[in-house]
């Protein structure tokens, strides 16, 4: 991180005041600057959150120098870098919401221990029609390379479907995978232009396909913007859709929350809750990077116990009145909901983007949902970072014009992008600004 300093008129660090679109430098003497808001601020910048902070630094600034340890941290939903699963990637996601029901279908038929001539029927019929956006990988078989083989279904050859051929699990084993639509390079450039316009020092990333891809998109797409980053596979998500990190700042020490189980024994993450200790000059910072389960086929259930288990980790690994802590990602759901209750309603933290815009939501939404416009992208701070929040953003451009469409404030998108396909994301990247002096 830089050190931004501004009270000479011939400084050379003066222009890296003035970068953030919500601050101009104007000198009216040899010795002292004023900071005003810009007279054309964005569409996402509050005017009213921001002059309490610019009437101290005016009052501060004046005849004197003053050391800024400006920190911005961002949070992006970017929908896949390069490619996504073709199950996830329709306009319309109810309809991806039924085909990964008929998956999970397929999937838990697959884990039996026998299968009946039902099952196999039944697994060959799903596979039929999930065969544009399924594969599957034999790893070891004792029944050939082939997983499903074609049958004549009414007997008289006018239907053809298929039948699963083992009759018992330990007969292969494998797994299934998904098919990927590759993106356009427009669209990977519009979801760089997000990055790259928020200009994060770090920022937490969420439905990348794998760690190569998250290198692979800051060589090509992001000039090399950040020298660090992580991923950890995901286990118990084979989609491609990962949690991940890219920092201006060296990385510590970092935490997977991958293995974590109920009391069932069953995985509590449908993506990881990834810890990530963030070293920068003026002392650690600490991620808590999340993707919580999505509101497809319900989920609630399961969003509120990854909210608590979120709860339970802050309560037993940091200290929210001291240290520098951050809950940030997709949470995918509203403020006020009661799966998020546990982290909303947890003393010591704080939501960026209420704490400036307040009620209503619409003001402050990240996300569109048919006609409705909901924050469920978060950054959730702890006291020390909430004493130093200077300002607050959302980057919308990147998303395409029919979900901006009616929104409050009116955005219009990045040049270039005119539908869906082409959008950077469906989500909003949200940032904020510290202090750290």
């Amino acid at each position: 991180m830089a050190e931004r300093v501004i009270g000479h008129r011939t400084s050379p660090c003066r222009r890296k005041v003035v970068a953030r679109p919500y601050l101009r430098a104007e000198a009216p003497g040899a010795h002292d600057i004023l900071v005003t808001p810009s007279p054309n601020p964005h569409p996402w910048f509050s005017l009213a959150s921001s002059c309490a902070k610019i009437e101290m630094l005016n009052s501060t600034i004046k005849n004197r120098r003053v050391t800024i340890m400006a920190f911005r941290l961002a949070t992006y939903n970017v929908e896949n870098l390069f490619g996504r699963a073709k199950v996830l990637n329709f306009s319309n996601h109810a309809t991806g919401d039924e085909k990964m029901v008929k998956i999970a279908e397929l999937q838990a038929i697959l884990k039996k221990p026998t299968y009946s001539t039902r099952d196999r029927n039944k697994a060959g019929d799903l596979y039929k029609e999930l065969y544009n956006f399924i594969g599957y990988n034999i790893l070891r078989s004792d029944i050939g390379f082939y997983l499903f083989r074609k049958r004549d279904a009414d007997g008289d050859g006018h239907k053809e479907t298929y039948q699963l051929v083992p009759t018992r699990s330990n007969q292969w084993h494998g797994f299934l995978t998904y098919d990927r639509d590759r993106f356009s390079d427009d669209t990977s450039r519009h979801t760089a232009r997000v990055i790259t316009e928020v200009d994060a020092d770090v920022i937490c990333i969420n439905e990348v396909e794998s760690r190569p891809v998250l290198d692979d998109f800051n060589s090509d797409r992001l000039r090399k913007l950040y020298p660090y980053n992580i991923l950890i596979d995901c286990i118990t998500d084979p989609r491609g859709i990962d949690v991940a990190v890219y920092s201006k700042h060296p990385i510590g020490t970092v935490r997977t929350n991958i293995f974590s189980e109920d009391a069932g024994g069953r995985p509590i993450f449908s993506r990881d809750c990834l810890e990530v200790e963030i070293l920068a000059d003026f002392g650690p910072i600490y991620l808590l990077a999340n993707h919580l389960k999505s509101k497809s086929g319900g989920g609630d259930a399961r969003r509120k116990a990854q909210a608590e288990e979120v709860k339970r980790i802050l309560a037993d690994r940091y200290d929210l009145r001291r240290q520098r802590v951050a809950v940030l990602g997709d949470l995918n759901d509203t403020p006020e909901s009661d799966p998020l209750s546990p982290l909303m309603d947890l003393r010591g933290l704080t939501d960026v983007l209420a704490s400036r815009y307040g009620p209503p939501e619409d003001q402050r939404w990240t996300y569109r949902y048919e006609d409705e416009f909901n924050q469920i992208d978060y950054i959730l701070v702890s006291d020390p970072m909430a004493d130093a929040l200077m300002n607050v953003g959302i980057e919308r451009r990147g998303m395409a014009p029919e979900a901006l469409e009616g929104g409050n404030p009116s955005v219009r998108p990045f040049r270039g992008i005119d539908n869906w396909r082409n959008a950077g994301s469906d989500h909003a990247a949200v940032f904020a600004d510290f202090d750290f002096r």
